[in-house]
């Protein structure tokens, strides 16, 4: 809004928020910022400014931010396709400019895959999972029930999925929605149907809109949300606990539906309780609820990153949106995942935002497809399946698939 006021009649130039070197000097990791960005890009899509990305490594030199958190951030970005430029900070603002040649060293020779990499994603549109969530997140908001932000707006929703390697959206249609908080008030009643991934919120505010959700509309539920601590998820996929490190959390302390699927469970300091349950109610409609506040969460909680959770939202997934993940690559902390395709073909990118290689990652598709071509990977296709090179770390791999 401020860029339409101060542009008077020249053209609108905007240089957008989330900077690679806030995984190296905040809490906040990789996926997250690369989530940032391309949100505060799908807020602009429908404007004709000019959009610069925050390429910034401050503060220099490499010993502090790394050239590859700006490399993939860079990457992602052109594979985004939603801006025009990135205002990509490469030297010192107290040093010689030769001081640090790195950051400059790492652009040239990645500036080739760059290009082949906004090439192999133009035209297509991006799969996998809408995130839902508004410019201002504090307007009307209901602040009896809500965490106010302190970053605002923030897609705890994205850096969910996105930790997980579950592919995600800001702009396209999608697979099925994630809204949580009071984003899922913006929800008409049509997207009600294509299938919701709600946070504790925003499925307390859908039962007091009336909609049935898989939640006791008489219990208190709003007294039923209170600061907690998880210590182990707990879930059906063989019985599999696992310890969580730094997730305290606002949890909503009630029993689903009888009618609900329970998908995994929290050990608190008051005993077992439901974290996370697939519903589908009379109406047809479909829900995956995870019975905590997202914004309650802290950046590095063990309930946004964790094998568990990853394979629960997978499953969960499928089901409210009844069609099979368009890619997915289990098992790999921090492997973000970026696809888009056509009626022919569809492109993958695996960015690596983790201090392991992958060693010969398997790939599963959505559909099945005959030719495969590595931009900078080598792999073999099998119908839905495809096996790559390794993957180092703090790198990433692109590749496109034709049926």
């Amino acid at each position: 809004e401020l860029t339409e006021i101060l542009r008077g009649q020249n053209p609108a130039l905007l240089r957008l928020h989330g900077a690679p070197y806030w995984a190296a000097r905040s809490s906040k990791k990789l996926p997250a910022v690369l989530e940032l960005s391309r949100m505060f890009a799908a807020f602009c899509k429908d404007t004709d400014f000019d959009l610069i990305n925050e390429g910034d490594a401050y503060p220099r030199p490499r010993y502090n931010t790394p050239a590859s958190y700006v490399e993939i951030h860079d990457a992602l970005m052109r594979a985004d396709c939603s801006t025009q430029g990135n205002l990509k900070y490469m030297c010192d603002y107290i040093s010689p400019p030769t001081y640090e040649l790195g950051y400059l060293n790492y652009h040239c020779r990645n500036l080739p895959l760059h290009h082949a990499i906004e090439q192999a994603f133009a035209g297509k549109e991006q799969l996998g999972v809408r995130v839902v969530i508004r410019p201002q997140p504090l307007k009307d908001a209901d602040l009896d029930l809500t965490t106010p932000q302190i970053q605002s707006p923030y897609p705890t929703a994205g850096a969910l999925l996105g930790h997980c390697g579950i592919p995600t959206t800001y702009r396209d249609q999608g697979m099925c929605l994630a809204a949580f908080g009071e984003t899922v008030n913006d929800l008409t009643d049509g997207e009600l149907g294509s299938g919701l991934i709600l946070d504790a919120v925003s499925a307390i505010l859908l039962t007091e809109r009336g909609i049935d959700v898989g939640l006791d509309a008489n219990a208190p539920l709003r007294q039923s949300l209170k600061p907690s601590k998880v210590n182990t998820l707990n879930g059906p996929y063989g019985n599999v606990r696992a310890l969580m490190i730094d997730s305290e959390a606002r949890l909503l302390m009630t029993e689903p539906s009888e009618k609900a699927h329970v998908m995994l469970n929290a050990e608190t300091p008051d005993g077992l309780v439901p974290l996370c349950y697939y519903y589908e109610n009379a109406a047809g409609q479909r829900f995956l609820v995870l019975l905590f506040e997202g914004l309650s969460l802290n950046h590095h909680s063990g309930l946004l990153r964790s094998y568990l959770m990853q394979v629960t939202l997978t499953d969960g997934i499928v089901r409210i949106s009844r069609r099979m993940m368009p890619v997915s690559c289990m098992g790999h902390p921090d492997l973000y995942i970026l696809c888009a395709g056509d009626e022919k073909s569809m492109t993958v990118g695996l960015f690596n935002c983790y201090a392991d290689p992958i060693f010969a990652p398997f790939v599963m598709l959505g559909g099945e497809y005959s030719r495969f071509k590595g931009l900078n990977i080598n792999g073999k296709l099998s119908g839905c399946e495809v096996m790559l090179d390794d993957i180092p770390p703090f790198s990433f791999a692109v590749f496109t698939v034709e049926k």
